[in-house]
């Protein structure tokens, strides 16, 4: 019966394959949940205040719409990109899009900001299904070049629509229907994604594993310390000395390393284990750079994301600019990374990484400085303003292109998801954990209504800036440990033994990797 229900579906998919089966149309379907999903992130920025005044509810509660959706996303990221290594991506993906448009809509629907805040925790679970996908939908389009410039196109969708986000959320909020036409129009798209990527996107390979050898003891106590660790820095930004604050980031932080101590070492030295795959497969620490690269990336996307964030409430809530305004000033550092992914596109592969991540978090925290002297006035953000945003925006595309991108292309095939996953939930608890630390230092917000009032606000958004400049230094102390590996992917190189020659025996393929390990380790 339910093969007959859908009979008129694979009719169609067959009629129309031949029309929508190229792979730069594939793609195009694919990379809708990039920018969909990031918008969905921060289209609520630039909406807060309409949504606290239209409910009636205190600042706090308001931020909530954000934080929600932010929380989930950044908890079940690494865990839907495993369990599409075991079941198939082109699932995962085409379920979370679908499921993302109904949960926006739903959200748009209803009238009782509680009720939005819990469907907006439900799209941030629904979008985590689609970001891991994407990157290893994407790798079974393309090999070689092709897809180290299709992951590059992913990374730049990822990352200017962000500040694509707050224009668009400005815009809806000087409407009537305010942000439930912001939700109704996501929505919309992302079932519309959702529909053809059923008729295009093709089963992705898997390994053959079975969700019930899944290490389900990892994924709860990963899922738990993940959820309370986002959960306490989200309540630390209204305050550090509440209970509600503290607590959840303790526990949070000793479930995190219980997870890797349980999985790294007690599960394997219990027999009844030996069976259990884990959630994060032993092949991943031996991608080369796998853990400074991911905390780098991480830590330069949340400072991304905070300057821009900072530099909007300067302008809407101390200047008094409309959030239209306000968002397109923000929206400089898209434009940098927009601009800075053209050169780091022709460049990926032809320099060192280690070398890139050194000039670009040096340059970084030069331009952090730069924009930590922005004021409210028009000719501030002309003179620290734009060229910060721009610089700032432009170093953190090279980072991403040269260290996130090189460890996607160095993973296996099969379980590229997961390793998409785990870069992704660094760079949303980073982005979290700077979230946290810039809202607790510049406290309630107010609006500039007298001088008076935006002077006293502008100490406090300094004082913010300072906090990202401290993790802009971070970053460069950090990039000093990532290993100078040369220009070869380990998947490049891997690729490169299997066209080279037939007659390569496996085991001479067996040392290849074994040198890997062990170097990667050393690096580790």
């Amino acid at each position: 019966m339910s093969s007959a229900m859908f009979a008129p579906f694979f009719s169609l998919r067959k009629a129309v394959k031949p029309y929508i089966s190229h792979p730069i149309f594939v793609f195009g379907v694919v990379s809708a949940s990039q920018w969909l999903d990031n918008i969905n992130v921060s289209i609520v920025t630039s909406m807060v205040m309409q949504i606290q005044q239209k409910y009636d509810v205190p600042y706090p509660v308001a931020t909530w719409t954000f934080s929600a959706f932010s929380l989930c996303y950044a908890s079940f990221i690494m865990i839907f990109g495993r369990i599409g290594d075991i079941v198939g991506h082109h699932y995962m993906y085409i379920g979370g899009m679908f499921f993302l448009g109904i949960f926006n809509i739903i959200a748009a629907s209803v009238q009782n900001i509680y009720v939005v805040i819990v469907f907006r925790a439900l799209q941030g679970i629904a979008a985590s299904a689609t970001i891991p996908s994407s990157y290893a939908l994407v790798s079974n389009l393309f090999t070689g070049r092709a897809s180290h410039i299709a992951i590059s196109v992913l990374t730049i969708l990822m990352t200017t629509s962000f500040g694509l986000g707050s224009v668009l959320g400005g815009a809806f909020a000087l409407t009537s229907i305010g942000y439930r036409g912001a939700f109704y129009l996501v929505g919309g798209i992302s079932l519309l994604v959702a529909f053809l990527g059923a008729l295009c996107v093709e089963p992705a390979s898997v390994k053959g594993e079975s969700l019930k050898d899944l290490d389900h003891i990892g994924v709860v106590i990963m899922l738990s310390g993940s959820l309370l660790l986002v959960t306490g820095l989200t309540e630390g930004g209204d305050t550090w000395k509440s209970p509600s604050a503290y607590v959840p980031i303790i526990f949070g932080v000793l479930l995190l390393f219980l997870f890797f101590a349980w999985e790294l070492h007690i599960m394997r030295k219990l027999k009844r284990f030996d069976s259990v795959q884990l959630l994060i497969p032993m092949e991943t620490w031996a991608i080369p750079n796998v853990v400074p690269n991911l905390l780098v990336n991480g830590i330069g996307y949340a400072n991304i994301f905070s300057i821009m964030l900072l530099s909007v409430e300067v302008f809407e809530y101390v200047a008094l600019n409309s959030p239209v305004i306000a968002g397109l000033k923000g929206l400089t550092s898209a434009v940098g990374l927009f601009v800075a992914s053209i050169l780091a596109t022709l460049t990926f592969g032809k320099v060192p990484p280690k070398y890139v991540a050194i000039i670009a978090t040096t340059v970084y925290l030069a331009s952090s400085i730069v924009i930590s002297r922005l004021g409210y006035s028009t000719e501030s953000w002309w003179r620290y303003g734009l060229p910060g945003l721009a610089i700032s925006g432009l170093c953190q595309c090279f980072i991403t292109f040269f260290l996130f991108n090189s460890v996607i292309v160095s993973a296996p095939l099969e379980i590229e998801g997961v390793v998409s996953g785990m870069g992704m939930t660094c760079v949303q608890l980073f982005i979290a954990i700077s979230s946290a630390g810039t809202s607790s230092i510049v406290g309630d917000v107010e609006l500039g209504m007298t001088p008076e009032i935006q002077k006293r606000i502008m100490v406090k958004y300094r004082h913010a800036f300072y906090f990202v400049i401290a993790a802009s230094a971070l970053n460069v102390v950090l990039s000093l440990f990532i290993k100078d590996m040369g220009l070869g992917s380990l998947k490049e190189k891997r690729e490169g033994k299997l066209m080279g020659s037939d007659t390569e025996d496996s085991s001479e393929m067996e040392v290849e990797v074994s040198k890997h390990v062990s170097h990667s380790s050393d690096s580790v």
